[in-house]
């Protein structure tokens, strides 16, 4: 790693971001909007099976510039997911509450170590950006938090038509932030895409709260307050 680093870009989900439940999906919102329009008897323990063809439509379908098109893209995942879980023809009006329910409802809280570290870098006068897989929506979802401020660039998949490990994204946001990519360092929990990061030429570190995997040689932190002394 070298010396200086002037920018730090970070992951979102898994790094800065924690889900509100065990796993990411089913968001929090989605078993008491669909009880809330009287369907109490569904099977969510098949939630799992019945995701796959709703994620499959939206990877297919992933590129999205406003949250009225992440909107749609929701209101059809949603319908796959209810008949994947036996509720066939499901009521327009719950689709459309579900979607928009993904749209203005956050499912994740900031990590406890995740604000100290922000402004630990700001305190640095180091840049900052942010790289995530996910839709329109994430955006909003951090400027309802406070945090959205702290980012320049903030770049969002399904906007950039690209996502990690593709160096496409990374180069778009090498390009935002104004620093050379190898004075970046790039942070995030999962090994692949710290592989993309340094194929776009930037410093790299992996986020391991539980450690990292076996067989990892590269540079890893434990927690977010590590990030200090490889600034410092």
């Amino acid at each position: 790693m070298v010396r200086r680093i002037d920018g730090v870009i970070f992951d979102s989900g898994g790094t800065l971001m924690r889900p509100l439940t065990e796993g990411w999906w089913p968001y929090p919102h989605a078993r008491r909007v669909v009880e809330a329009h009287g369907c109490a008897d569904l099977p969510w323990e098949r939630y799992a099976e019945a995701h796959v063809a709703g994620m499959a439509h939206l990877d297919a379908n992933h590129r999205l510039s406003s949250e009225d098109e992440e909107r749609a893209q929701f209101h059809e995942y949603y319908r796959l997911v209810l008949t994947g879980l036996g509720l066939t023809m499901p009521d327009p009006a719950l689709l459309h509450a579900l979607a928009d329910a993904h749209i203005t409802e956050c499912e994740f809280e900031p990590y406890p170590d995740a604000l100290p570290a922000l402004q630990a870098v700001c305190s640095r006068e180091r840049r900052l950006g942010l790289i995530s897989n996910a839709w329109p929506s994430l955006e909003g979802k951090y400027r309802r938090l406070g945090l959205r401020e702290y980012f320049d660039p903030f770049v969002i998949s399904a906007r950039a038509g690209c996502m990690k490990p593709e160096t496409a994204i990374f180069e778009q946001a090498i390009a935002g932030i104004g620093v050379l990519p190898q004075r970046l360092l790039f942070v995030d929990d999962e090994p692949d895409y710290l592989a993309g990061a340094r194929a776009a030429g930037l410093n790299a570190v992996l986020l391991a709260r539980e450690g990292p995997p076996e067989g990892y040689g590269g540079w890893w932190i434990a927690t977010l307050d590590e990030l200090t002394r490889l600034l410092d």
